[in-house]
């Protein structure tokens, strides 16, 4: 496999990884405004952390195609995912 197509399988993973954290902290938060949160504040911005590092990783890989002469991905950072 070439190392293009081999690349933009890791930027799905990872924009698909994305949104699973996304998800998990959106079912995570209260339902009702008195109930208590799955994850504490410090979990969350953990794992938030974790998602701009992700944005970072997908934003490397994509400089790096651009700097081997590669036009751009087809799948963007913006949860995007075929």
């Amino acid at each position: 496999m070439p190392a293009r197509q081999r690349r933009e399988k890791v930027v799905v993973k990872l924009i698909q990884a994305k949104n699973e954290i996304e998800d998990a902290i959106a079912i995570a938060g209260p339902a009702a405004r008195y109930e208590v949160a799955v994850l504490s504040g410090t979990a969350r911005d953990g794992l938030n952390s974790i998602i701009l590092s992700i944005e970072k990783i997908i934003e490397t890989l994509h400089e790096a195609a651009l700097g081997e002469g590669e036009e751009s991905f087809n799948a963007g950072t913006e949860s995007e995912v075929p």
